[in-house]
């Protein structure tokens, strides 16, 4: 409630989602979904420990060229047919979650 009353605060309105709830901002789209939703959407395991930050995705134009990417820079990521993840790193927290943009 605290979070939907700090969004609220920036102008933003929910929209509702499979699993959960969106907010669009001018810079950006901030989802709320359950651990479930998370899952099914993105592979991401909840650890079970209340409201948590689990990823932060990025719709990307082309994910076939964002994992060359990758590949070239020696990321290491995890890839799915419409996934590609970034498990986090030290000081990095969340799942870095990529997806074709207008999926």
């Amino acid at each position: 409630a605290a979070f939907a009353s700090l969004l609220s605060l920036a102008g933003a309105q929910p929209e509702s989602v499979e699993g959960g709830f969106a907010y669009q901002l001018p810079n950006g789209r901030i989802e709320v979904m359950s651990p479930t939703a998370a899952a099914d959407r993105y592979g991401i395991a909840a650890t079970g420990k209340g409201i948590e930050a689990g990823s932060v995705v990025f719709a990307v134009g082309d994910l076939e060229a964002t994992a060359r990417r990758f590949r070239d820079g020696g990321v290491s990521f995890q890839e799915s047919p419409t996934v590609l993840r970034v498990t986090p790193g030290p000081g990095q927290g969340v799942d870095f979650v990529f997806v074709e943009a207008g999926q």
